[in-house]
């Protein structure tokens, strides 16, 4: 195997036409604009839905650090929420499968072995993505009342007189999520954990890595190469 010289190139950001990605787009050493290749294959496509959904956990992981930092001080439990169901969203895409990272990971494949005491966590959290957040259909989650409040003095007169109300407040109770009080401490261990698993199966894949990219000819690399235009 040759060796690999890296060298330390200028480079800058380009927003590809086709695909809609950023780009690092970067500068040989004698200041040409380096073409790129976006390979197409199975293992490059499932390479890069690991490095999405890595980005993504640290996503999770930055905001449950947060919410830990300021568990203490006096944030509306609104905000605190918000935050959390943000990072909920960011993690259910590790087990939902989408067009564009063709890939999911299957709840029996990750929590087992030393995992397996995050799964009833992990479930719960998938539920709170699947039946609050996505609102797929009628769900315990949406549920909230109006509530009257009687005067239990007045339970045997008509209901409602000009000179007299059974009806003391009327108000509107909330289900119980849109108070929620996150804990970070767990979400902080279920999105660690997963994103240790992910790590191990990404480096798995880069075993393979010189082998696939062997696979592909120089030539289509360069015949289907871009070339950034600034």
């Amino acid at each position: 195997m040759n060796d690999i010289i890296t060298t330390e190139l200028r480079q800058t950001r380009y927003q590809d036409p086709v695909e809609g990605i950023s780009v690092t787009v970067r500068y040989s050493e004698d200041g040409q604009v380096c073409p790129y290749y976006l390979p197409k294959n199975a293992y490059f496509k499932r390479l890069a839905a690991f490095e999405t959904l890595i980005t993504e956990l640290q996503s999770c992981i930055e905001i449950a650090a947060y919410l830990r930092m300021i568990d203490n001080e006096r944030i509306p439990g609104s905000i605190k929420s918000s935050l959390c169901f943000a990072s909920i969203v960011k993690y259910a895409k590790c087990f939902t499968k989408a067009a564009a990272r063709a890939t999911k990971h299957d709840l029996e494949q990750v929590f087992n072995n030393e995992l397996v005491h995050l799964k009833a966590f992990h479930i719960e959290t998938m539920k709170l993505n699947e039946l609050y957040l996505a609102s797929t259909g009628k769900s315990e989650f949406h549920s909230g009342s109006m509530v009257i409040t009687l005067d239990p003095n007045l339970k045997d007169r008509p209901m409602i007189s000009q000179d007299e109300n059974q009806v003391l407040d009327l108000s509107f109770e909330p289900d119980r999520f849109l108070d929620i009080d996150p804990d970070p401490e767990e979400y902080l261990g279920l999105f660690y954990s997963v994103m240790k698993y992910l790590e191990e199966k990404k480096l798995e894949l880069l075993q393979s890595y010189q082998v696939e990219l062997g696979k592909v000819p120089a030539s289509e690399m360069y015949s289907n190469s871009i070339l950034s235009e600034f």
